[in-house]
């Protein structure tokens, strides 16, 4: 077994290797070398979510143990690093906007709520761990500038979930009965989806990692990159591949709303046409039955719309927020009250371990967010590089944030918290491109991106190299 992990972590790196050579990286060898440390980092931050623990995105366990510690001393370097590059840059503290500076209030009202939490230990680590990300997060805001920087940002986390599909692939191949396992459904034994083994990703982020990736391919395939294609319609292919085997449906729902929204907003109205006339000729045929089936899963309608159980256990989630409603039981405290690792909705819980409190600190960054969005959005006189990168980032923000309602996401330490905090970063820096003139503009970015000629990719303006 240790030879077939070894394998799929060398067929992993081969396929990234090939396909980010002519397909979804813009810049392929200068997407990571002119910004290598930044990029170390963020690939760190993500492959610290998988040391030592079978629990994609997350620990397994509160007691310590070999793959607990070297985590923490993980954690304990991106930690010092980031503080580091804070200090040198002070100026990274007001470049992140208001958004990263409520998500530090989170991170340290999670670390505060060890005070009075039932379990005053496990909340201050993991209140410590979002710090963790955070403070990244806010390091980072340094290298993003111009719209090559924020393409640049996107390109790192195209790699990441290119790398993570690949990851599942060889492990069906290598490993059939670990990578497909069956489990009982509603209604008679179902397959519940594809798992990557090395490294352990559950099916709910398969699949979210796959939407991921065929969102920001789609995008760059629209774009019509002549040079690029086949390696684009690759990678697309294999995002669809693993998608399908993936059979999470939130996740399934989550990339058809990031397509349509890139179809639409990227104003490729034809394609829209015929996609919707191809999903209505397969109705006519009978693709409808199949389609139900996959969806289903086995299980009966009844199931399906309870969400597989979700309503009516979050209805005894409720019961515990309403017992500590203003600032809730403590950090990660439903590992302690539910002995659950997540009650499978982000927002319940961060209820129930810091209450509406918490939750209104957590919203106002994601509805800021929002926000820029919504003002960068593509206009007439947006340019077609403006253009791509809103609809990449954007499909990454509706992922995100669909996934959310149905899982654990960036509310404590995992693996969404990190795209949270480089969405922030990115879209405070997509606004003033789109949106913002002279005086008008944030003065740390003023006369930064606004104007900025349209450049060809293989080009890296920035001027930051460390």
């Amino acid at each position: 077994m240790d030879l077939t992990y070894l394998f799929i972590v060398l067929g992993s790196l081969g396929t990234v290797a090939v396909l980010t050579s002519g397909g979804i990286v813009r810049r392929s060898k200068h997407a990571v070398l002119p910004r290598k440390w930044a990029a170390f980092l963020v690939f760190l931050a993500m492959g610290s979510l998988f040391i030592g623990s079978s629990e994609p995105g997350g620990a397994t366990s509160a007691s310590p143990d070999t793959g607990r510690t070297l985590r923490a001393i993980v954690l304990g370097f991106i930690f010092m690093a980031s503080i580091a590059g804070i200090l040198a840059n002070p100026s990274s503290l007001t470049r992140g906007g208001q958004a990263s500076h409520w998500m530090l209030i989170y991170s340290l009202l999670a670390m505060l709520s060890s005070i009075y939490s039932i379990s005053p230990i496990v909340s201050l680590w993991k209140g410590f761990e979002v710090l963790v990300f955070v403070t990244l997060g806010i390091y980072l805001t340094r290298y993003f500038t111009v719209i090559e920087d924020i393409q640049w940002g996107i390109d790192l986390v195209g790699m990441a979930m290119l790398y993570f599909a690949a990851s599942v692939i060889f492990s069906v191949i290598l490993a059939p009965s670990l990578a497909l396992p069956t489990s009982q459904g509603m209604s008679g034994s179902i397959v519940s989806g594809a798992q990557s083994i090395m490294p352990a990703i559950y099916p709910n982020s398969v699949t979210q990692f796959a939407a991921l990736l065929v969102s920001i391919t789609l995008c760059q395939v629209l774009a019509g990159s002549e040079k690029r294609k086949i390696g684009l319609m690759a990678t697309l292919g294999l995002g669809g591949i693993v998608l399908i085997l993936g059979h999470s449906r939130t996740s399934i729902f989550a990339a058809l709303i990031a397509c349509s929204v890139i179809l639409v907003m990227g104003r490729h109205f034809l394609a829209a046409i015929l996609t919707g006339l191809g999903v209505v000729f397969g109705m006519l045929i009978g693709a409808r039955e199949i389609l139900a089936s996959y969806i289903l899963r086995g299980q009966t309608e009844q199931a399906f719309y309870g969400m597989t159980g979700r309503t009516s256990y979050w209805s005894e989630v409720w019961e515990v927020v309403l017992q500590a409603p203003l600032l809730g039981h403590g950090f990660y405290a439903q590992r302690i009250i539910l002995s659950v690792f997540s009650v499978d909705n982000t927002y319940l819980q961060i209820l129930v371990g810091l209450g509406f409190v918490g939750l209104l600190v957590m919203l106002v960054p994601l509805g800021g967010v929002a926000y820029k969005l919504y003002l960068s959005r593509p206009r007439v006189w947006t340019s077609s590089q403006e253009k791509l990168v809103w609809l990449q980032l954007t499909s990454i923000y509706i992922i995100v944030m669909t996934r959310s309602m149905t899982g654990p996401t960036f509310q404590d330490y995992n693996i969404n918290l990190v795209l949270l905090m480089l969405i922030i970063a990115m879209a405070r820096a997509l606004v003033p491109s789109s949106e913002c003139f002279g005086q008008h503009c944030a003065p740390e970015l003023a006369n930064t991106t606004v104007h900025q000629p349209e450049r060809k990719y293989p080009l890296l303006t920035s001027p930051r190299t460390s």
